[in-house]
């Protein structure tokens, strides 16, 4: 039984065990980076492409070409793609920093071979339909509005001007205005710049 009213004995920790990364590079030049984590019904496979919101045209650039990316694909339609992930027990998680972009694939090992053909077809044909654009940008824009109103956004955003002034890309946040001037065409152009195989790692 355990005592709630009494503070836990604070140990220290005596040893961190982090798994070394198998490397290897693929005949197309990508490295790939395996983290064998023991025997699991589950794998992630992690997209990295050397390109972010430091890198993009426009704010919001990165995260919205990112975020569209599974939204139809050649010959699938966004319904298409969300059922068939839905039907392997997959699950894709698109993110934007800096100075990278990630698409990562968490799928059940028995359907690999199922999924990461879809994957290969999410990155590499992407059809950025303008009505699944919109739809995804509206709703992104809602978000942003309520957030907006937060203290501490307000505060973080303040914050981040007086460290690095809103011309420095550090600096920078978005607005209203800018969800309505993002286009599908600057999309198109920032996929077809930053993602690709010789700008691109794996990690499984």
């Amino acid at each position: 039984m355990i005592d709630r009213k009494r503070q836990p004995e604070v140990k220290p920790i005596s040893k961190i065990n982090i798994p070394e990364p198998e490397e290897m590079i693929a005949p197309n030049g990508v490295e790939f980076y395996i983290i064998n984590m023991g025997e699991q019904d589950v794998v992630r496979i992690d997209l990295i492409f050397g390109a972010g919101k430091w890198d993009q045209d426009v704010l919001l650039q990165s995260m919205f070409t990112n975020l569209i990316l599974k939204e139809g694909v050649e010959g699938m339609s966004s319904q298409e793609v969300a059922e068939q992930l839905d039907y392997y027990g997959a699950w894709l998680q698109p993110s934007a920093t800096f100075h990278n972009s990630y698409v990562s694939l968490y799928s059940l090992n028995k359907h690999i071979r199922h999924t990461v053909p879809l994957l290969e077809k999410i990155v590499k044909k992407p059809l950025f339909p303008e009505h699944e654009f919109e739809v995804a940008r509206d709703r992104r824009l809602q978000n942003f509005l309520v957030e907006e109103e937060r203290v501490q956004v307000i505060a973080v955003n303040q914050y981040i001007d007086k460290l690095f002034g809103n011309k420095y890309p550090y600096g920078q946040h978005a607005s209203a205005a800018d969800f309505q001037n993002i286009t599908t065409d600057q999309l198109k152009a920032y996929h077809q710049k930053y993602d690709n195989s010789a700008n691109s790692r794996v990690i499984l």
